[in-house]
């Protein structure tokens, strides 16, 4: 979920296709979902975040402000998507950083007007994935309308494997704009792909679900033994302006739930790089500031909030937990 005013937009969809699943209802269930928290082992009342960037490899500032603030940040996790032009410098990071938790940020749009890219699993194999300029259309409907979810399987696909194939082992899978996690039947795809690949994903809440009338979901995802967050913070109530960011994020932090939460950004250095490409260059940079400020760890310590990346959901779901 990348692009920032989508996941508003979205919710709509959502809300009248979500109800046509066949998933149990909540109701239904025997007992209530331990929470993700409990189930990596921590106590009910522990507050744990994931921090994640999103849009890894998508420009070179991006990737710079993202390395940075794995390395002397309170970055936990990332996504890289895979068809955009900056994955090599992600490859060859990595390799130098094996311990960065890195997932796939499955991408099946191309938003920007002057910087577009087309699918890794090539426009033969997935056609209704391209767009008449030849690169993949610039949103989730368009996405809905002109392809089918056997499409998007297998271009998400081809994104993870050509990420393993270079060198880079997902600890998680999450959806670039929410494409594969706002229509019901891209949904179950996105579900399919982390059972597949035994991947943590991005997820809503129950109560979040439920709201939007897809009531039924997280037990759907506990039942396929997918683990992911217990609250996903949007980002709709973001300032006006940059400079309003780190009260804004002490605002969330201060405000987290007891279970896990994942907070994600995307962070990204300002300049012309970024300006020629997108009009939240300032925001990015704005995310990857507060990333890096040692008053936001200082807050974070402060409060007994706990940081932990999607590698823990990884080892839990593959048995390989340590804690």
């Amino acid at each position: 979920m990348t692009h920032l005013p989508r996941v508003v937009c979205a919710c709509l969809v959502l809300a009248s296709v979500v109800s046509l699943l066949t998933w149990p209802r909540a109701a239904d269930a025997a007992e209530p979902l331990r929470s993700t928290a409990e189930l990596l082992g921590y106590r009910p009342t522990d507050r744990l975040l994931i921090i994640n960037a999103d849009d890894l490899g998508m420009s070179h500032a991006t990737n710079l402000a993202i390395f940075d603030a794995f390395e002397h940040g309170v970055l936990t996790s990332s996504t890289v998507m895979m068809p955009t032009a900056w994955v090599k410098e992600v490859v060859d990071w990595a390799k130098l950083h094996p311990q960065a938790n890195i997932g796939v940020h499955l991408t099946l749009t191309s938003e920007w007007a002057r910087y577009k890219w087309a699918p890794v699993a090539g426009r033969a194999a997935v056609p209704g994935l391209v767009s008449p300029d030849g690169f993949m259309w610039s949103d989730g409907p368009e996405v809905w309308k002109g392809a089918t979810p056997q499409e998007a399987e297998t271009e998400a696909r081809a994104q993870i494997d050509l990420a393993r194939k270079l060198g880079i082992e997902p600890t998680h899978i999450d959806s670039h704009m929410g494409t594969l996690q706002e229509n019901a039947e891209f949904w179950k795809v996105y579900l399919k792909l982390g059972a597949a690949y035994r991947l943590p994903q991005r997820q809503a809440s129950a109560a979040a679900y439920e709201a939007l009338g897809g009531r039924g979901m997280k037990e759907a995802e506990r039942a396929a033994g997918v683990l992911g967050p217990d609250e996903l913070l949007f980002e709709l109530k973001r300032p006006a302006d940059p400079s309003g960011v780190p009260a804004w994020y002490e605002q969330v932090l201060r405000g987290l739930k007891p279970g896990l939460t994942e907070l994600y950004l995307h962070p990204a250095i300002d300049g012309p790089e970024m300006q020629a490409i997108s009009g939240t260059h300032a925001f990015r940079d704005a995310d990857y500031r507060w990333l890096i400020d040692p008053r936001t760890k200082a807050l974070i310590d402060e409060l007994g909030i706990k940081l932990i990346s999607y590698r823990e959901l990884l080892n839990a779901m593959r048995g390989t937990a340590t804690k």
